[in-house]
């Protein structure tokens, strides 16, 4: 398990911890690590919001440093959410009580959660 301080680099509000391995994988002989420093940018400050969706499209700007995103849904939550690029497209349906990881390209600035309902998803941008 790999660790990051949250907060930027002189001192933070707590600790980020991720491991992760990827098994079973044809092209790379069996297994891979995800090392965190490929997911949490160190060069950008980590945020964490918790955001309040509303029912219908909600757009989520990323700060311009951020390389990416981790939503993660309550754990209790039964509320339909799908991942959008733009509000009109079909999307994506999220677990009610998953989470996903976006990296982004530079010339992307936001993404969409349509929510079916009100509900309170906590944002962590890297």
């Amino acid at each position: 398990m790999q660790t990051r301080p949250i907060g930027g680099s002189t001192g933070g509000i707590g600790t980020a911890m991720l491991s992760a391995t990827l098994q079973g994988l044809p092209s790379s002989g069996g297994s891979i690590l995800l090392p965190l420093d490929q997911l949490l940018n160190e060069h950008s400050p980590i945020e964490i919001r918790t955001t309040s969706l509303a029912a219908g499209a909600n757009t989520i700007n990323f700060p311009s440093t951020a390389g990416g995103v981790i939503v993660v849904m309550p754990a209790s939550s039964t509320v339909a959410i799908t991942l959008k690029g733009v509000s009109g497209d079909t999307g994506i349906g999220i677990l009610a009580t998953g989470w996903f990881i976006l990296t982004r390209a530079a010339s992307q600035t936001s993404f969409v959660l349509n929510a079916a309902s009100a509900v309170d998803v906590t944002v962590i941008f890297f």
